[in-house]
Parts: structure tokens; sequence; C-alpha cells
């Protein structure tokens, strides 16, 4: 009898501490499940990755515009640079820069 009594309180206490660990376990999970921290931190990442997009874009917009611009100035600096040479009066001359550079 004593054997069956040993069998009978190990296997209560194998089923408790299961039922122990089986509980931890669905707690833990509930907890797992309904935890938004994740969730956040994912969020964030995907927020400042648009704004690293948009400012890539932008700088590339700008940094065309900017461009666009400096050539335009070269090229009318280069125009005045050619009729400054010939003899030609100085309202004559800034006229004619004038309406070239009114063009570019």
């Amino acid at each position: 009898m004593t054997l069956n009594n040993e069998r009978l309180r190990r296997c209560a206490v194998r089923s408790a501490g299961e039922s122990n660990v089986s509980n931890r376990m669905r707690r833990r999970w509930r907890t797992f499940r309904h935890d938004e921290s994740g969730a956040t931190t994912v969020e964030f990442v995907v927020v400042a990755a648009m704004v690293v997009g948009l400012a890539v874009a932008v700088t590339a917009a700008i940094a065309t515009g900017a461009q666009t611009g400096a050539d335009r100035i070269a090229k009318c600096m280069e125009i005045q640079g050619k009729l400054i040479q010939k003899d030609i009066s100085y309202e004559k001359q800034l006229k004619r820069m004038q309406k070239r550079c009114a063009k570019i």
C-alpha cells in the first residue's frame, strides 16, 4: 500500500507542477498578446523611414533646382563676358545682356 500511495503522491505533485507551468505559460502568452510596446516600436521605425525618405526627396528636388539656377547664371555670365569685349556703349551692352539672359 505504501508503494501505491507514493506513486499517487508523485502523480499528484507532477500534475500540480504541470498545471502551474501551464497556467504560467497561459498568463505569459496573454500578457504577450496584449502588450503593445513592440507595435509602438514598429510604428516608430516606419514613421522614421518615411521621414528619411521625404528628406531625401526634398533634398534631391532642391539640389536639382539649385543646379539649374547655377547653370543659368553661368550661361548669362558667359554671354556678358563675350558682349563686354566689343566696343559698344554700356547702355547697349546692358540691353543686349538683359535680352539674352532673359531667354535663358
